[in-house]
């Protein structure tokens, strides 16, 4: 499990997903990015949350309604 608190622009966002991606690759297990700690993000880093969470093997949880709201409405 990863957790995320605080602030989340693109360049922490592309930081999480590449971290994601090898954590997997490296465990061959699925990865939980939990986000309850997010108190903001930015329409760019939602973008990439929503992509992130079609990936095999990764899934986000503790959204809080902020938060699940912006990735949604990234589609």
């Amino acid at each position: 499990m990863l957790r995320v608190e605080g602030t989340l622009t693109l360049e922490y966002a592309q930081l999480l997903e590449g971290m994601s991606r090898e954590v997997r690759e490296r465990l061959g297990r699925a990865v939980i990015v939990d986000l309850a700690g997010v108190t903001f993000l930015d329409e760019a880093s939602a973008a990439l949350l929503h992509r992130l969470k079609q990936q095999p093997g990764i899934a986000l949880a503790g959204c809080q309604l902020y938060t699940r709201q912006m990735i949604e409405a990234s589609i």
